[in-house]
């Protein structure tokens, strides 16, 4: 586990740290999952350059959602229908039948609207690749990431009434993955020792 409260640079340092730490003779494959979002991509490519990157599925399914209401509403049964059918082809790595599909779909007066939702497909083609992916064994989910972000903040700084400063955050964030990575000791030894005037 790696946590901060600081930017995206500073954080793909602390992950690129972490990597060598675990594998100082990298393995023949890493990949890096995460969400479609650019700042994610330029981690990759400054930290990970070596890596598959992947798009997480469930992010990229819920943007099929907004395609589809450009079309109708995805909540009417022929929406819903819609959805899982778009889904399912970008799940078994028909990315183009989707988007040929979605294009042909758009009312004329939505087309350009319809256009910007594809875009987030365009611009992540490569790391949608989720046929290829499923038949390799790759995770194409971050639903560990995700259960870590809970473990790790959610349990312990979104309780009712609580409150943090940014100092008190950052230094619990340390404690907290010391203690579920399992280097409580060898955090505290890497502290330096200051002792306070009586």
């Amino acid at each position: 586990y790696v946590a901060t409260t600081q930017r995206a640079e500073p954080f793909g340092r602390m992950m690129r740290s972490e990597f060598l730490r675990r594998f100082p003779h990298p393995p023949a494959e890493v990949v890096f999952l995460g969400d479609g979002a650019a700042w994610n991509w330029e981690l990759q490519r400054v930290f990970f350059p070596m890596a598959l990157g992947i798009v997480d599925f469930y992010h990229a399914a819920e943007h099929v959602g907004g395609v589809v209401d450009r079309v109708e509403d995805r909540h009417t049964p022929s929406g819903r229908q819609r959805r899982r059918r778009w889904i399912s082809l970008l799940l078994r790595g028909r990315l183009d039948v989707f988007l040929n599909e979605a294009r042909k779909a758009f009312p004329p007066e939505k087309a350009e609207a319809g256009e910007k939702a594809l875009d987030y497909f365009e611009k992540n083609r490569h790391r949608m690749r989720y046929g290829y992916f499923r038949d390799h064994g790759y995770f194409i989910g971050s639903g560990v990431v995700e259960a870590a972000c809970k473990t790790i903040v959610a349990q312990r700084f979104e309780g009712s009434g609580m409150h943090w400063s940014e100092s008190g955050l950052s230094h619990i964030l340390s404690i907290r993955t010391a203690l579920l990575w399992r280097r409580y000791d060898e955090f505290w030894r890497s502290r330096p020792t200051r002792r306070s005037a009586a």
